[in-house]
């Protein structure tokens, strides 16, 4: 998935399990916690991750992880962050992104 400097980015995930699983969402191997910038939200077995205005830094690998008691599934996504020190070069990008992921138990 690409964006340019301060759009807004959304990672989707479709979770299915029984029982409901717990998610959780990582840059780089790192945990991100919902504020600032970052938004969770759910409806019904879809999970996003919103992205309100995406900077340098959100560049990276993104992971959603869904846990309950019958083990974990993870799903993956690059989100690559276009226009970094680009100012006078006018960079092209898409106005609506978003990348949908799958974690499901069989």
């Amino acid at each position: 998935m690409e964006v340019c400097v301060g759009q807004p980015a959304k990672l989707r995930c479709r979770v299915e399990g029984d029982p409901v699983p717990d998610i959780e969402w990582f840059v780089d191997g790192d945990k991100i916690k919902k504020g600032g910038r970052f938004d969770f939200l759910t409806k019904g077995d879809l999970v996003t991750l919103k992205i309100s205005e995406t900077s340098a830094e959100d560049e990276g690998e993104y992971k959603c992880t869904a846990t309950n008691e019958n083990g974990t599934a993870t799903t993956s996504a690059e989100l690559i962050v276009n226009g970094k020190g680009e100012r006078e070069k006018s960079v092209i990008c898409c106005c609506s992104c978003l990348v949908r992921l799958t974690a499901k138990w069989g």
